[in-house]
């Protein structure tokens, strides 16, 4: 069950103009927060998609002026690990923390990309939402 609130309703329009938009992406795990304490959205997207992703992630951010917002690029030389942590001051419970990637890895190992899930079905939790195809 998905429960109000601001993280979920800005994840909800996040997700309406990625699919509107034709971004190609896997939630892995859930794609909504479904409690308070929930930690992260996880986000795999695919590479020719990634830089459009973003672009629209801080086109929705900057729709409110009470938004802020912590853009941590991964210091690896493969840099398309971004994490987000967005903040809206006026709500409570407000701390979004998004990852999004192309290929989770670890030390230059890829572990599996968009095509690999999407194909495989490969998952975390024995869960994946497949928002938009």
């Amino acid at each position: 069950m998905i429960i109000q609130s601001y993280r979920n309703i800005f994840l909800k329009s996040f997700y309406k103009v990625l699919n509107s938009r034709l971004i190609r992406y896997v939630c892995i795990g859930e794609p909504f927060y479904i409690d308070a304490s929930t930690g992260d959205i996880d986000i795999l997207v695919m590479q020719d998609d990634y830089s459009k992703m973003n672009n629209i992630l801080l086109e929705i951010i900057g729709k409110d002026k009470n938004n802020n917002f912590l853009k941590l690029i991964s210091s690896a030389p493969i840099k398309q690990n971004i994490k987000y942590l967005i903040k809206n001051y006026e709500k409570e419970e407000s701390l979004i923390q998004l990852d999004i990637t192309c290929s989770p890895h670890w030390r230059g190992l890829y572990f599996y990309k968009y095509n690999d899930v999407n194909k495989s079905k490969i998952l975390k939790s024995n869960e994946a939402f497949f928002l938009n195809k």
